[in-house]
């Protein structure tokens, strides 16, 4: 029975092995056929499948060009978007670049018309020990500076000295404004418009300084670390006073700004008298000309008179201050800008 089986397999396997062998020469003679008698339509299709390729690239470079043209659209009318509706507007529009705080243009007839000797009556003894108290600054700088011996400061003598109390004089509206933000929010309870004006006037006087800055040709070691001291000691000295006597305070800046006018009119009668006569037709520094709104053509004698009304209205403001400092919940009466 075994050698029968056997026998019937390997019958089987024969078989099979000769049906493969007819399949694969079959075969053969098909592909050999195909290769050589049918070279055209193998030409044809190549061509074909060529075509076929080139189209899809086609496609592909149409659906790549089709998709960049969809994205810059969409991104030009996003950014148009953008430009056009921000979502927003300003309280109040300036020109690009410009960060200034409202405050006063002044015209300049205006300008050349302050009172330059108006003088706030010493009615308490707080306004008395506030007037003098600023006397005795301006005796121990004018003495310690030699502006008291010079009857004719130089063009650098006068930018010194304007340097100096220029970075002194932008400490109150800093110190005031601060401390009067904290208060209300300590408090909770609104200030009434005052911390804009003091704000204001201290960027005032801030570019006054930046103003002559641009005059000043050397900024000595020695000049900048008097300017570090003076500050420091007056800054500590203006915030202890005006935690504990505001009043007192504005009092004492009104009659800064008195002597501030007195020392610039001063320094116009000088430059009118011909002793500092290349101020008359020195152009103003740009920083001045776009502050105030200048002419192009302005000099320095046009930003000293412009600075000028400045104090004067500096002075104004911190007298009334002072007068209302004693009332609770005085509104302020400037606006912004004034």
């Amino acid at each position: 029975m075994r050698k029968i089986a056997r026998s019937g397999l390997k019958t089987v396997v024969r078989q099979q092995h000769s049906r493969l062998n007819s399949v694969s020469y079959n075969t053969a003679r098909q592909a050999r056929h195909f290769s050589y008698s049918s070279l055209s339509f193998r030409g044809e299709i190549s061509n074909s499948v060529q075509n076929n390729f080139e189209s899809d690239q086609v496609t592909k470079i149409s659906t790549a060009s089709l998709q960049n043209n969809i994205n810059n659209n969409s991104t030009t009318t996003t950014t148009t978007t953008e430009v056009e509706e921000p979502g927003y507007k300003p309280s109040v529009a300036y020109p690009q670049g410009h960060y200034t705080l409202p405050h006063p243009i002044w015209t300049p007839s205006h300008a050349s018309k302050v009172h330059t000797t108006k003088h706030k009556n010493k009615e308490k003894i707080s306004d008395w020990l506030a007037y003098l108290t600023i006397k005795t600054i301006r005796f121990n700088f004018d003495w310690l500076t030699g502006y008291a011996f010079k009857k004719h400061p130089s063009t650098q003598d006068w930018v010194n000295r304007l340097i100096f109390l220029e970075t002194i004089a932008g400490v109150p509206g800093s110190v005031a404004g601060s401390l009067r933000h904290l208060k209300s929010l300590r408090s909770m309870r609104r200030d009434f418009g005052w911390i804009h004006t003091l704000l204001e006037e201290a960027e005032n006087e801030r570019m006054h300084l930046l103003s002559f800055l641009v005059l000043k040709e050397n900024k000595t070691r020695f000049f900048r670390g008097m300017v570090m001291l003076s500050q420091g000691v007056f800054y500590n000295f203006y915030w202890l006073s005006y935690i504990l006597f505001p009043g007192f305070c504005h009092r004492l800046v009104g009659y800064l700004e008195e002597e501030a006018v007195t020392t610039y009119t001063k320094l116009l009668q000088q430059i009118d008298s011909g002793k500092l006569e290349e101020w008359k037709t020195k152009q103003a520094p740009e920083v001045a000309r776009t502050y105030w709104n200048m002419p192009e053509d302005a000099t320095i004698r046009d930003l000293v008179l412009l600075i000028r009304a400045d104090e004067a209205h500096h002075r104004d403001v911190n007298h009334d201050l002072s007068d209302l400092s004693g009332k609770a919940d005085s509104a302020n009466p400037y606006g912004p800008g004034h």
